[in-house]
């Protein structure tokens, strides 16, 4: 950056400024008052500082200085006016939501056609299912009626034996 902004001295060094308030914040909490460890618990306040936390001041700087570097405007109005914009247009439900609306419904219809071609699929096994309960059924139907038929036939046999002996003449 070849010169540093008027109204945000933040966007000098990934957001520095913006961690050192985190660790102002942190050391005017939680300090216990006392001259003695007052050293330490400035290091203490900065070591609090997550990688997380770091980031986040890093991307805020680096809105400031996209937005200088735009020329966006010389008024500090303008500059937060842009960043505010910048941050909109971080959000894709925003920026493209007649497109979103179209990928969702071809999903939905994606989805569709593949539910029916799974209903078709198992409707087609359960047809073949039934085709071999009946053909089971059939036989075990015509299974019964012979096995009725052959103990009928020994039943009548055992009544009248003498039948037997005169058909066989």
């Amino acid at each position: 950056m070849e010169y540093a902004a008027k109204c945000h001295p933040e966007t000098a060094e990934c957001g520095i400024e913006y961690d050192q308030g985190l660790a102002k914040r942190h050391f005017r909490r939680n300090n216990l008052q006392n001259a003695q460890r007052c050293e330490e618990d400035a290091k203490k306040a900065y070591r609090q500082i997550s990688l997380l936390s770091a980031k986040r001041t890093a991307r805020k700087a680096r809105t400031y200085m996209r937005a200088y570097a735009d020329g966006s405007g010389e008024s500090h109005l303008l500059i937060e006016k842009f960043v505010e914009q910048v941050k909109c247009h971080r959000n894709v439900l925003d920026m493209c939501k007649k497109e979103l609306n179209e990928l969702e419904k071809k999903q939905k219809l994606d989805a569709f056609v593949l539910n029916v071609k799974k209903t078709e699929k198992e409707m087609k096994k359960e047809m073949e299912l039934i085709k071999k309960e009946k053909e089971d059924m059939k036989r075990d139907i015509e299974n019964k009626k012979r096995i009725r038929e052959e103990q009928k036939k020994a039943k009548e046999e055992a009544r009248n034996p003498n039948k037997k002996a005169k058909t066989g003449v």
